[in-house]
């Protein structure tokens, strides 16, 4: 036996880096919501103001295929159904601009609420920081 252990059972500590449940529902419904909150924001971009921003008249119209690719697919159903929806374009980029901005305003949130809210950066055995204060060094 070494000299700093014991003979006596320790109960083993709790794992330090699992995610608690709430967090992983709260992540589940964000993944299904800012894609939609995203979409719906895009609608109204295009719809309205983004019409004077000067976006390519391709991103506002109705896309198009080439007949060739079309008939090699053989989603003419699908297609005819996304023919049908104006500024297709427009609404994909925008909606995936939306997406990627949203995403890093959530993560710079969430990662200052957790240095507020969460547990120290600490453990019970480290040592506190030193507080050295050095004199400025004069020649």
């Amino acid at each position: 036996m070494s000299k700093y252990s014991s003979s006596a059972h320790r109960t083993p500590p709790p794992p330090r880096n699992q995610v608690s449940p709430l967090v992983r529902g709260i992540g589940c419904l964000m993944m299904a919501i800012v894609p939609v909150f995203s979409w719906a924001l895009a609608e109204y971009l295009i719809a309205g103001p983004a019409r004077g921003w000067g976006l390519p008249p391709e991103w506002l119209g109705y896309p198009t295929i080439p007949p060739l690719l079309l008939s090699l697919s053989g989603l003419s159903g699908v297609w005819s159904f996304l023919q049908a929806q104006p500024a297709l374009t427009g609404k994909i980029v925008f909606t995936v601009a939306i997406m990627i901005v949203l995403g890093g305003v959530m993560t710079i949130v969430y990662g200052y609420a957790y240095t507020l809210l969460g547990p120290s950066q600490y453990g019970p055995q480290d040592v506190p920081p030193p507080n050295v204060r050095t004199k400025k060094y004069k020649r």
